[in-house]
């Protein structure tokens, strides 16, 4: 005899009248957001942009795990971080699923704005381990995860069936980012310009990962422009 013991998760759900969680300004790793459904939010509004649908964190560094962060939305032009949001921050991000998120100028994949469907990072140097991240769309890049002037960690996540409009169906790596990317799952993601990972003006060490079944115009596993990435021991196949 075996018992199951199935415990709910408490779903805040944002009416889309912002972002559905905003971490406090100067939470560290001790501030917890975790076990929660995180859905239906509309991004922090920041002059004409929104920014988290899901999560907002600006110079903030919480841990986020275990949640459903879904079927949120940052609209308008520039629109960033459909599902989470991290500026000047790093967060612990782990044991997560991230789903069905949107950043676009139009909810859909315009190709014209609208950045990191699921995650956006900027300035940041968040871990972001061993979550799911999938069927998410950014208008214009990142449709899983977008990381720009970035020197944190993407490891242990699978990352699959994203959609960005222009750049990195999977992960795009912006300005300046030097992530490590390593022991990841990156498969059927699409995008023009790298359906797996995109990395422009970049350095990332990509690591230990299978990228796989992605599309792209050019470069459906992996595109690097004007970026000087290591790749070692990766699986890059039927792509």
């Amino acid at each position: 005899f075996q018992a199951e013991l199935e415990i709910a998760r408490a779903a805040l759900d944002g009416n889309q009248a912002g972002s559905v969680v905003t971490s406090p300004s100067g939470a560290t790793t001790t501030t917890r957001i975790d076990g929660f459904a995180i859905r239906n939010g509309s991004g922090t509004r920041v002059s004409s942009y929104r920014y988290g649908g899901g999560i907002y964190c600006s110079f903030s560094s919480p841990t986020i795990a275990n949640n459903t962060i879904t079927e949120n939305t940052a609209s308008g032009t520039s629109a960033c971080g459909g599902g989470l949001y991290c500026s000047n921050s790093s967060p612990v991000i782990s044991n997560n699923t991230i789903t069905a998120n949107t950043a676009s100028d139009s909810n859909g994949p315009s190709g014209s704005s609208g950045y990191g469907g699921g995650i956006y990072c900027v300035g940041a140097s968040p871990t972001i381990s061993n979550n799911t991240i999938n069927g998410n769309i950014a208008g214009y890049g990142g449709g899983g995860i977008h990381c720009k002037s970035y020197t944190g960690v993407i490891a242990y996540n699978t990352v699959s069936s994203n959609i960005a409009g222009m750049n990195g169906g999977g992960i795009y790596c912006g300005a300046n980012a030097a992530a490590m990317i390593a022991n990841n799952r990156i498969s059927s993601n699409s995008a023009v310009y790298g359906g797996g990972i995109y990395c422009y003006f970049s350095s990332p060490t990509i690591a230990n990962n299978t990228v796989t079944a992605n599309s792209g115009s050019y470069g459906g596993g992996i595109y690097c422009h004007s970026s000087s990435a290591t790749i070692v021991n990766t699986i890059v196949a039927f792509n």
